[in-house]
């Protein structure tokens, strides 16, 4: 059954690579032929989509860092009180440390140990480089000591004199949400890696749900042009096609040539810049055949338009995470 829906959802031929030329280097064409009728020699445009845009994620995620080996935007580190299950690092720390064959792991799990018996450190500290370093499995441990610790609530000693109760303007729900943002914002800061891997993952379905609005965009900017809103689809889908693909192509022709000379790499990673910008404007050019200052006025606005529903989009699937999570 799976292989029968794989061959119905992913079968292609000859077609598929034909398909791909014409919608690189010939924009427009390819959306055109299909809203014309010639339809024979094409693949359906959303499952067209579906496999691009599923093989450039797969890529994605596979290949985190430019080829010129950049580090992530944002580094990430580990802060927080481990509490109870202290002395219980500091056994698991040495054991480890025992066992260990290589000298330099060695020294630094000795130096983990250490630090997690200092009587003095209220809070331990690892930084990006020590995580990457260190067991996964020590790592999840300490992970959790710490959101045990987060969660358990403070107690107070029995001969201590209890505060005084603030008396503070406003309703009490506006402090709940204020300590539930306090904490939802914490959380997020002590699991980067985690938030970025959801977000990453969440793109492909914020794109899919912006995607009919660019074709709405369309519509409205060429509603002169006699086509429905289904064609004007057919040209989203066929549109955020051609930019996962491209991207796909030009990162591959760029690592390529950053094996010969980093020079090359840029003038070529330049030029798939400029053909990236260009492309929507002649596809446009193409289908609609209004006047170059129309196209290029339109194309403008389209642009401003769509940037602003992707921000908004990118805004939102920010917030779910950061609310959800």
């Amino acid at each position: 059954m799976l292989l029968d829906v794989l061959e119905n959802l992913f079968h292609f031929d000859a077609k598929l690579f034909r398909n791909i030329v014409t919608l690189l280097f010939l924009p427009g064409r390819l959306s055109a032929a299909f809203n014309a009728g010639k339809r024979a020699a094409q693949m359906p445009p959303l499952r067209l989509y579906i496999f691009v845009s599923v093989l450039f994620f797969f890529v994605s995620f596979l290949t985190p860092e430019s080829p010129g080996g950049n580090a992530p935007l944002i580094s990430t580190s580990l802060i927080g009180q481990v509490g109870f299950a202290r002395a219980g690092l500091v056994v698991n720390t040495r054991a480890l440390a025992a066992a260990a064959t290589d000298p330099a792991a060695k020294q630094r799990l000795v130096a983990l140990a250490a630090q997690l018996n200092d009587p003095t450190a209220k809070d331990l500290v690892l930084s990006e480089e020590q995580l990457h370093d260190l067991p996964p499995g020590l790592v999840k441990q300490i992970r959790a000591a710490m959101a045990a610790e987060r969660a358990r609530p403070s107690v107070t000693s029995p001969g201590a004199a209890k505060p005084a109760a603030k008396t503070r303007p406003g309703p009490v729900a506006d402090d709940a949400l204020a300590g539930y943002l306090a904490e939802k914002g914490k959380y997020a800061y002590e699991h980067q890696p985690e938030i970025r891997e959801i977000f990453a993952h969440s793109l492909p379905k914020m794109l899919l749900v912006c995607l009919p609005l660019f074709a709405l965009y369309t519509r409205l900017l060429f509603r002169h042009s006699g086509q429905v809103y289904l064609q004007h689809l057919v040209v989203a889908l066929h549109f955020h096609t051609f930019i996962f693909l491209w991207r796909l192509v030009a990162n591959g022709w760029v690592f390529l040539a950053h094996l010969v000379s980093p020079r090359l790499a840029m003038l070529l990673n330049f030029s798939a810049t400029v053909w990236l910008g260009l492309y929507a404007f002649l596809m446009l050019r193409h289908l609609f055949n209004n006047s170059w200052p129309r196209t290029i006025g339109k194309t403008l606005i389209l642009a401003l338009a769509y940037g602003a529903t992707l921000g908004i989009g990118l805004l939102a699937t920010a917030t779910i995470i950061f609310l959800v999570v």
